[in-house]
């Protein structure tokens, strides 16, 4: 029920119902049966079953994914996954399909405030490991401009993240109360937050 899913929803619904694409979802373990978030009832929405210990994990992954690709025989298959195991589709599925990878979080995020020197080394190893095969994707897309600079790849885009929601009437600014509203997290940036709306109440 995060940001991704969100772009998801709208971004395949529009792309079924306003530009007239067959739009096939792979969902896991039957969560496309609660879904969160409203999608186009126009999309194809399939399941693929992992569970037990990593190897067991990776492997019904793997052969759900294959299983689906041969089903749909798709024209495109768009990567929607932040994890290590996405970036090693365009080795394990054998498609013509064009691949696209869409990454929805920025390395710096990845990483964290403080890290620890282990892990600081880890995720130098893993990003060093994503920039070699993120070369094998047709296109990577990133969200922003600034997530661009930390790619050295040359099949690189940026699409910014499509309005969820757009208000029919502007603020009058009159009121004084404000309120944020998302995950206690250290990339929504509350201290940065907190820091600005000091500046903005010591100034009225």
């Amino acid at each position: 029920s995060g940001g991704l899913e969100r772009v998801l929803s709208i971004k395949a619904s529009y792309l079924a119902e306003k530009m007239g694409y067959e739009v096939h979802i792979v969902c896991l373990n039957d969560s496309h049966l609660s879904l969160f978030y409203d999608f186009s009832s126009q999309i194809n929405l399939h399941s693929i079953s992992v569970s037990g210990n990593p190897v067991s994990y990776i492997k019904s992954y793997i052969s759900g994914l294959k299983k689906v690709v041969s089903q749909v025989k798709p024209d495109v298959i768009l990567v929607c996954d932040d994890g290590l195991k996405a970036f090693f589709l365009p080795l394990l599925i054998k498609s013509k399909a064009k691949m696209i990878y869409e990454r929805h979080v920025s390395k710096t995020i990845s990483i964290g405030k403080n890290a620890g020197f282990l892990k600081t080394i880890s995720a130098k190893f893993q990003f060093t490991l994503m920039n070699l095969l993120a070369k094998r994707y047709d296109k990577f897309v990133v969200l922003t401009n600034e997530n661009k600079r930390e790619w050295p790849l040359q099949n690189l885009e940026v699409i910014s993240n499509p309005l969820s929601f757009y208000p029919e009437a502007s603020a009058s600014l009159t009121a004084k109360k404000v309120i944020a509203v998302g995950k206690q997290s250290h990339q929504k940036g509350y201290d940065l937050l907190l820091e600005a709306w000091k500046i903005i109440s010591d100034s009225i």
